[in-house]
């Protein structure tokens, strides 16, 4: 231990003595530190709007508009009117030919045009003469490798962004022309009202007339003053009726038109039972990879666990749509198969709750670095199951008990339009009867008291026909579906139309929130600027003692790495120190990533300088080439599952893999077993390579003499 001392205290002492010395180890401190901040800086935000706003993207609009349901619709016109108020890319509005001219150039990175007949091949879905309407998108890729995929992004939001207004306002049209009939129905039962409550006015007045022409000798006037006004009556009823007529066929026209717009809401019912159907699979798939999780990895368990609940809330929103739009269609249609098929989707929500409350639990178990219970866990593989087999059940039975109930409500509404229009033209048939019956009764009675007796014979067949007709009338008004229909129709045109456009919403929730892209990126360049310094070190300063000496092989390779181990602890406290206060990241656990630093530093010097103390040269280039392996391979910067093959079967064995892990957890959030595995592994490389050292130093020391001194005498050192 005394030699390993002497050995430092040496090295020491030669840097205090030698000024370039001093200025090299001061520079070899602080360079690595420059190399993390200058790129993190550079990759603080580069996905802000700030940022892809110069990124120029040319649009232009030929959208020669068209007219649906007598609405002029230019769907172009709506395109450029959002991404004016888009700020993500350098939007230029501008004509073909500039566009063409300056993307060919570089000075545009991509353009894309709308065509003429965009909006008529939208809108050719409601005449049934389908047409996909086509951006056209062209990209210059020569310019920069990675802007066409910012650019490819932005054409695949604004494709998703006019599809949703396509549909939205495809959707306004249709649901507005609902909205109408249902207003128009309902206008039209005053109207009804009206006509029964006069043709009641009349019934009366039967009572005291029969009465009067019983008494006729004191009461002609009287029985002929209410005759007259009876029959006064009737021009009023024709003109009501006459009008209530027009107004029926009018919402009996709106309601066929409303065929297509309840088609769209039995298909989206369909797509989102479809949906609800592949979410609750995937629930239940996943609960079984959690179980297998937990007897290999816990933190995959963890992940997925994260992953289960955000498929079960996604499930949540898509199962509380569809109880709302079938709860609706069934309080017009009342059947007991719909109701069955909501009270499943109830029975789902329950269950999903239960979910989330147990995932809760588990996920609580894991983070304080136990293993959820197996009850616990058979009872989230239970519900996830009982939850797939529930919607699975509602699917099947969509052709048998919902669709059909959807297309009844327009099959009823029609059905009640057009009895309402038969019954009116039936009244309309029958009050001339009426009338002409009257006319007899006041003929009759003008002409004297002799006359009653023909009265008496009249009065009863006037008023059986008014009978009649109240009680056709009073057919049509005991009709509560028509209430509920109206109330389907007439419901806000926006709302529905809104939810065809976007009929599902997400709630994100962010697990280890970053604050922004350099502060994800700080681990990698953090710990890779650690591992270029212990290169630069070993590549400056000789890990071989050069004065004679008679040191053992282990008081050289240990009495030497202590000099390497001050500067690169030193190098780790500066960058991690400065990615704090200079760069401003943010960090979960400061200090802890100033410590996780200071750690890495010393498990890559451990293996640097081994492979340079044990090798000479070959350990210098081995340790390039597990830098550059180490930069492709451990996961840094883009997911190990996006990269070839090799460097997924490495990822496993290479210290930057952990050291950045570790790093992320410092800065992210401390999950205590990923922060644990990440220690040991570290160590374990620790380990390895001083015993490898220690056994192999003196014997390749000797081996590679030779090839070290050949090496000198080229003068290429």
């Amino acid at each position: 231990m005394r030699n390993i001392l002497r050995i430092f205290k040496d090295d020491l002492v030669s840097i205090k003595n030698h000024k370039s010395a001093l200025v090299v180890a001061i520079a070899l401190c602080i360079l690595p530190s420059l190399y993390a901040w200058f790129n993190i800086k550079a990759s603080w935000n580069p996905y802000s709007s700030e940022a892809t706003s110069g990124i120029k993207v040319a649009v232009t609009n030929d959208d020669k508009g068209t007219t649906l349901k007598d609405k002029n619709i230019n769907i172009g016109e709506k395109v450029i009117d959002k991404l004016k108020a888009n700020k993500s890319l350098g939007w230029q509005f501008v004509d073909k030919e500039t566009a063409d001219k300056n993307l060919k150039e570089g000075r545009y990175y991509a353009s894309i045009e709308i065509p003429e007949d965009f909006s008529q091949n939208i809108t050719s879905i409601v005449n049934g003469k389908i047409k996909k309407g086509k951006l056209i998108y062209k990209v210059n890729e020569k310019i920069n490798a990675i802007a066409p995929k910012l650019t490819d992004k932005g054409a695949t939001t604004l494709q998703q962004s006019i599809s949703e207004t396509i549909t939205s306002t495809i959707g306004d049209v249709i649901f507005t022309v609902t909205n109408e009939a249902g207003i128009t129905i309902e206008n039209s039962l005053p109207q009804l009202e009206i006509i029964y409550n006069k043709l009641l006015d009349l019934q009366s007045h039967f009572g005291d007339i029969n009465n009067l022409a019983a008494t006729a000798d004191t009461s002609a006037d009287k029985l002929y003053s209410l005759l007259t006004d009876a029959k006064d009556a009737i021009p009023k009823i024709e003109n009501i009726i006459d009008t209530s007529i027009s107004i029926g066929e009018e919402g009996k026209n709106l309601i066929n038109n409303s065929k297509d717009s309840v088609n769209n809401i039995a298909s989206t019912v369909k797509k989102d039972l479809n949906l609800a159907n592949d979410i609750a699979s995937q629930i239940s798939s996943v609960s079984d990879k959690i179980i297998n999780g937990l007897d290999s990895n816990l933190d995959n368990a963890s992940a997925m666990i994260d992953s289960l609940k955000t498929k079960a809330e996604n499930l949540k929103a898509v199962n509380n749509s569809l109880i709302n739009v079938l709860q609706k269609i069934n309080n017009s249609a009342s059947s007991d198969k719909l109701q069955n098929q909501i009270n499943k989707l109830n029975t789902v929500s329950e269950k999903l709750n239960a979910l989330t409350a147990l995932l809760d639990e588990a996920k609580t178990q894991i983070t304080s670095g136990n293993i959820p219970t197996v009850e616990l866990l058979a009872k989230i593989k239970t519900i996830a199951d009982d939850i797939s087999s529930i919607i699975t059940s509602a699917n099947s039975k969509y052709e048998s008990d919902i669709n059909p109930v959807i297309k009844g409500i327009i099959s009823k509404g029609t059905d009640i339009a057009q009895n309402t229009e038969d019954i009116l033209k039936d009244t309309k048939a029958k009050i001339p009867e009426v009338s002409g019956l009257l006319e007899t009764a006041l003929k009759v009675t003008s002409s004297g008291k002799g006359k009653i007796a023909e009265v008496k014979s009249v009065l009863p067949q006037a008023e059986n026909k008014i009978n009649e007709i109240i009680g056709r009338i009073q057919e049509i008004k005991d009709k509560s579906d028509i209430l509920d229909i109206i109330n389907i129709l007439k419901s806000n045109a926006d709302e529905r139309s809104s939810f065809l456009a976007d009929p599902v919403e997400i709630e994100e929730t962010r697990i280890f929130p970053m604050a922004n892209y350099g502060t994800a990126m700080t681990p990698f360049y953090t710990v890779l600027s650690l591992w270029v310094g212990l290169l630069l070190l070993t590549s400056i300063f000789s890990t071989d003692i050069k004065r004679e000496n008679d040191y053992r092989a282990y008081e050289k390779y240990f009495g030497k790495m202590m000099l390497f181990m001050l500067i690169a602890v030193i190098q780790a406290i500066i960058v991690s120190v400065g990615d704090l206060l200079i760069l401003r990241i943010t960090a979960f656990n400061p200090v802890l990533f100033v410590v996780v630093s200071i750690f890495a530093s010393i498990v890559f010097v451990f293996i640097v300088y081994s492979l340079v103390s044990v090798l000479g040269n070959v350990g210098k280039v081995i340790g390039i080439i597990l830098l550059v392996l180490q930069v492709a391979g451990s996961g840094g910067t883009f997911p190990i599952q996006l990269t070839p093959h090799f460097f997924q079967v490495i990822y496993a064995y290479l210290p930057f893999t952990y050291a950045i892990s570790f790093a992320r957890e410092a800065i992210g959030g401390v999950v205590m077993s990923v922060l644990m595995r990440d220690i040991i592994i570290l160590l374990v490389y620790i380990v390895i390579f001083v015993v490898l050292s220690l056994l192999l130093k003196k014997k390749i020391n000797e081996i590679m003499k030779d090839f070290s001194e050949d090496f000198e005498r080229s003068g290429l050192e």
